[in-house]
């Protein structure tokens, strides 16, 4: 698993939101981390069956609350 950032903010007075990486320049106002599986896998909350191909962490939402699944290819 791997958590990336995304952020929000303004750059030469213009609004936006940057995935993963953050211009030079930009006035962050916000910074989201989002919980993203390896290669070939799927993220499950623990205790759940839904899986998910990322997971915003915010509100108490935790990386130890998810495990990796391994997906089956559909061939």
């Amino acid at each position: 698993m791997e958590i990336r950032f995304t952020f929000e903010g303004t750059l030469n007075g213009v609004q936006g939101v940057w995935c993963g990486f953050k211009p030079v320049g930009v006035v962050v106002t916000k910074v989201i981390p989002i919980l993203y599986p390896d290669k070939d896998k799927k993220l499950r909350k623990k205790g759940d069956e839904e899986l998910l191909d990322f997971v915003i962490l915010k509100d108490g939402i935790k990386e130890e609350d998810y495990e990796e699944v391994e997906i089956e290819d559909a061939d």
